[in-house]
């Protein structure tokens, strides 16, 4: 058997049981699709560290691979200033690495389940978290914790805070004051847009409180599934779904065991500020 020949490189060229001085005069004999091989192990200071990996050591490679990602990556929160789009340079400078190694557990307020969404607003501040009992929150901080942000104007109107203590679930009071799911913050105005399952596309402004109901339906048929939200930076549009027109979120496995498919994907335009959504 040859050992490159173009039809056996690959078989040829890995044997399980190739020696290093085998494997070594395969890859330099190789072409294209080996020439990395060739680069790591061609008799230099890589030789060592290639036939380690090569022995199966999966929780070396793995260490190593993570270290190579975020020296490559960076991990940047979001893209450097100078690479956005005009319009899209917003707010100021975000902390530019996180080392994703480590990872901090923020605990949300006692009773409180169903953290959905999560949203930085243009500044870097939040997160902001949507929660299943019809309010945003927003992190200030070990010091300050969660304070609520916004809410639905039914949030108000049916006096929802009482639920608080209540031993009623959540899903059975959702429907009185909604029950926010996507967020996305539109930088260049402070607006932060909501997906309500219930109240439909919502928004609020920067000091956030009682949110406006954008859209409860679209072309004639009410939003009763809201659920992913988005905004073009550039051009301040937003794009929405509705996961069902039957169901609603409360019957959220009935979507799935009858293969509903009457979900849309929806936009509302900003710049005529209360048109009617439109599907896309």
């Amino acid at each position: 058997m040859a050992c490159c020949g173009p039809e056996r490189r690959v078989a040829a060229c890995s044997p399980a049981d190739a020696s290093r001085r085998g494997r070594r005069t395969c890859w330099r004999g190789a072409t294209g699709l080996f020439h990395s091989y060739q680069e790591l192990f061609n008799g230099g200071s890589q030789d060592a560290l290639v036939s380690q990996y090569s022995s199966n050591n999966a929780a070396l490679f793995n260490k190593d691979f993570v270290v190579v990602m975020i020296k490559i990556a960076g991990w940047r929160r979001r893209p450097d200033r100078a690479q956005l789009p005009a319009a899209a340079r917003q707010g100021k400078t975000m902390m530019s690495t996180i080392n994703a190694i480590q990872t901090e557990h923020l605990q949300l307020p006692k009773l409180v389940i169903g953290p959905e969404s999560v949203a930085f607003d243009g500044h870097g501040g939040g997160p902001y978290v949507s929660v299943s009992d019809g309010r945003i929150l927003k992190y200030q901080g070990k010091d300050a914790g969660w304070t609520t942000f916004a809410y639905s104007p039914s949030y108000t109107k049916n006096n929802c805070s009482s639920y608080a203590t209540s031993e009623l679930p959540s899903v059975a009071t959702e429907n009185l004051c909604g029950r926010p799911l996507g967020l996305r913050f539109h930088h260049s105005s402070g607006y932060l847009y909501i997906a309500d399952a219930y109240m439909g596309l919502m928004r609020v402004g920067p000091n956030g409180g009682e949110a406006t109901v954008l859209a409860s339906e679209a072309a004639g048929v009410p939003l009763s599934f809201t659920n992913g939200v988005d905004v073009d930076q550039v051009t301040g549009d937003v794009y929405f779904t509705s996961s069902s027109t039957t169901y609603t979120r409360a019957q959220h496995e009935r979507v799935t065991a009858t293969k509903d498919s009457t979900g849309r994907i929806l936009k509302y335009d900003a710049r005529t500020n209360g048109s009617d959504s439109d599907p896309i």
